[in-house]
């Protein structure tokens, strides 16, 4: 009898779990589609949240990287994009040394908004704003990013 290997598997608004990989990988493929959060409603194939998914995915799976992302740190900044509102724009990611997970939303260059998921519920900010400087770190964020960093990267974003 083959050995079951407890498996996992968070996506955006939906969760499996099973004994069997490959009972979770035939329940994967069948359910992929389906959300079950009024969030993930923006989230089709095309849309800027499913490239930066994608993109997350990357950092996390990809060999050829020289830096790889943290699975905590993977997992949380799917929730975290999956929880971000609509009127946000999508911002860039990239890896940082530590494994955590960067989200950069910058306009221009004198306006940018950095934040870190690091898959500790706590999030590392900074902000440039033209010559006003800021910086901070939100602390027991459950529910995606705070509003109060919401609106920070709304006043730097182009209207």
């Amino acid at each position: 009898m083959p050995e079951t290997i407890p498996v996992n598997y968070i996506g955006c608004g939906f969760s499996l779990s099973d004994n069997s990989a490959s009972y979770v990988g035939e329940q994967m493929r069948n359910t992929i589609s389906k959300f079950d959060r009024p969030d993930d409603s923006s989230i089709t194939l095309q849309s800027p949240k499913a490239q930066v998914l994608a993109d997350i995915n990357d950092l996390h799976y990809c060999e050829d990287a020289g830096l790889r992302a943290t699975r905590k740190a993977f997992l949380e900044a799917r929730e975290v994009i999956c929880r971000l509102p609509s009127d946000i724009p999508v911002p860039e990611v990239s890896t940082e040394p530590d494994g955590a997970i960067s989200f950069d939303w910058m306009p221009s260059k004198r306006r940018i908004f950095s934040l870190t998921v690091s898959g500790n519920r706590n999030f590392p900010w900074a902000m440039l704003d033209g010559s006003n400087t800021s910086r901070g770190v939100e602390r027991n964020c459950w529910y995606g990013i705070p509003p109060n960093l919401l609106l920070k990267i709304k006043e730097i974003s182009p209207k």
